[in-house]
């Protein structure tokens, strides 16, 4: 296996500055090498290799330049599995979880990037789900995942070294949208479900440090319409945005995209532009298929008739830039194969 980046001038040939090599033995059983971004700190490469009665994580931390500054090897018991890898102030935590889904408890390995030098934390769970989120924060971790449909967000202090499922979930079925952390540990949490009216809503639950509920606020949508999905950004003063995509009453896909601004009190005004309404929404067409579509939509408009278009939009992130606001996000349609007897899975995006 190697890893290498290549830089040149602007003509000749190009020259390979530096590159850094692992020889794999075939004979030795292990799992495929990993490789993590650390931002400006470089890359951290891992892979498992198992043993009789544990296993073992093989860490390899090279720098920017592809240099090797420290190698080492961590044991952990055979059950458990990697399930994600986050970096924060110079610390890798890396979440491990049980194999055996009747277990619920998880192992956090926290990993010096300078000298690997290591802590392990053991972070105690009633109640076994699969973690589809991990965030670190200088307060805790926090663990997000699904149980029998219904998001929960699991809270780990540093400070009691205690574990507790954050208040505010467990009721009703929804999806989680978001887990955002600020500088001074307080936590914000999205999750899209529906209200008594059978329309999608985004709750809003901001924690303090310690995952103490502080408030909730609930966006609700106008008639006839469902907020699928949001993401959050803090203005200055306080104000908060929340951007994300709409759809109709009954439907999954959306129709366009909505920004809904919040003030301290928790009142908000949520805006809504169908995507028949965006200047440049359609440049990713060829040049005479978006000429047909805008003129379609001109035509709708002069007999007073809207155009709807329904897509598969995934909000990325919310950045504000100036007065206004830059959303990133991907559209998507997947595509589904059959792939066996009584079974269907999705093949491409």
């Amino acid at each position: 296996m190697i890893l290498g980046l290549s830089f040149g001038p602007c003509v000749g040939q190009v020259q390979q500055l530096d590159r850094f090599e692992l020889i794999i033995n075939e004979n030795e059983p292990s799992e495929d090498y990993q490789a993590s971004s650390l931002d400006d700190n470089g890359i951290l490469i891992h892979r498992r290799i198992p043993g009789r009665k544990e296993d073992q994580i093989e860490l390899i931390k090279i720098d920017s330049s592809l240099h090797e500054n420290w190698r080492g090897y961590i044991t952990i018991q055979k059950d458990l599995l990697i399930s994600h890898l986050k970096m924060k102030d110079n610390l890798v935590f890396i979440l491990l979880k049980s194999g055996k889904y009747v277990s619920g408890d998880f192992q956090v390995i926290a990993v010096q990037a300078d000298d690997g030098n290591f802590s392990v934390y053991t972070i105690k769970n009633m109640i076994p789900f699969n973690p589809s989120d991990f965030v670190v924060t200088s307060k805790g971790m926090l663990i997000g995942g699904y149980y029998n449909y219904r998001p929960l967000v699991l809270f780990f202090s540093f400070k009691t070294q205690r574990s507790k499922i954050l208040p505010g979930f467990f009721n009703e079925p929804g999806e989680l949208n978001q887990i955002k952390t600020y500088p001074n540990a307080s936590m914000e949490i999205i999750v899209s479900a529906k209200n008594f009216e059978h329309q999608r809503c985004l709750w809003i639950r901001n924690y303090d440090e310690e995952g103490d509920l502080v408030k909730t606020t609930v966006l609700e949508p106008t008639v006839n319409r469902n907020l699928i999905f949001g993401r959050s950004v803090k203005m200055p003063g306080d104000a908060q945005v929340v951007a994300g995509v709409y759809g109709s009453r009954n439907g999954e896909y959306s129709r366009g995209i909505f920004v809904a601004e919040i003030n301290q009190a928790g009142e908000y005004k949520i805006n809504y532009h169908n995507f028949s309404e965006l200047q440049n929404f359609f440049n990713y067409m060829k040049v005479r298929r978006e000429k047909r579509v805008k003129e379609r939509i001109e035509r709708r408009k002069i007999k007073g008739k809207k155009t709807r278009f329904n897509y598969r939009l995934l909000v990325q992130e919310v950045v504000p830039y100036g007065d206004q606001y830059i959303m990133l996000g991907e559209a998507f349609y997947p595509h589904y194969t059959y792939t066996g007897s009584n079974a269907f899975g999705i093949s491409q995006f």
